[in-house]
């Protein structure tokens, strides 16, 4: 049954070639900006279901068979954020993002400018 709400992507990592980008993955998760999953295979069904971890992976924890994380794009954090959403919603988070990304930008250009000149 479709909700009809946007939902964050998943990509699964190789944990032999990326310990170093688990560990940085890691310190984004502790600090809740990438949801990073434990993934199980089942062995029965040949497929994987991906789990919210609740011990940090940070350090000697990362033993699992893999990982996946939610893609690291601004979509995808704001989905991470609010949770999901529908189309419209999701639209106006971006222009409102979009017009506060503008807003500071143009305060730092003109009213802090004298602090660097």
């Amino acid at each position: 049954m479709s909700t009809g709400l946007l939902q964050p992507s998943y990509v699964v990592l190789d944990t032999k070639n990326s310990r170093r980008w688990l560990f940085l993955l890691g310190i984004l998760h502790r600090f809740w900006i990438v949801d990073l999953r434990s993934t199980t295979h089942n062995a029965h069904y040949g497929a994987s279901s991906p789990h919210s971890i609740s011990k940090t992976v940070v350090g000697p924890a990362i033993e699992a068979e893999g990982y996946s994380v939610n893609n690291l794009t601004i979509l995808n954090l704001i989905l991470h954020i609010f949770g999901p959403l529908s189309e419209r919603q999701m639209m106006w988070a971006v222009i409102l993002l979009q017009i506060f990304c503008c807003s500071a930008a143009f305060f730092i250009r003109y009213q802090l400018v004298h602090l660097v000149y």
